[in-house]
């Protein structure tokens, strides 16, 4: 049974997808990670979906400093990096859609970084 990250994670990945954003992210959650990167390390990823891989034992805090284990963490230097900065055209509608998705499940989104956002309860 998905709990409310996985949940979160797969509207997100959805999101992304018909966005046209799913590019160089890995979500964080519930100890795993996943991303659209076929290979971490020298691991190879469990192939999910066409574009999405999954990790297992992987903790956002061994990779950036702002991150919350307990939840839902991000990392982005793709598509979805430049919305989330305001770098493309039409970011603010595009940002507020994928705030709402944070929203459906009662949680919210602070960035650490340009790079990476971690989620927290309302």
């Amino acid at each position: 049974m998905q709990n409310k990250y996985e949940k979160l994670a797969t509207d997100i990945y959805k999101f992304c997808k018909r966005k046209d954003l799913w590019y160089d992210i890995i979500i964080y959650f519930n100890g795993k990670a996943w991303s659209t990167f076929p290979t971490w390390g020298k691991e190879t990823g469990k192939r999910l979906d066409e574009d999405v891989y999954e990790y297992e034992n992987k903790n956002p805090l061994d990779y950036f400093e702002y991150a919350n284990p307990e939840t839902l963490s991000m990392s982005t230097e793709g598509s979805l990096y430049y919305v989330l900065n305001g770098y493309t055209p039409g970011w603010v509608k595009l940002e507020m859609e994928f705030s709402d998705l944070f929203t459906k499940y009662d949680l919210y989104y602070e960035m650490g970084h340009a790079w990476n956002l971690s989620t927290y309860e309302i």
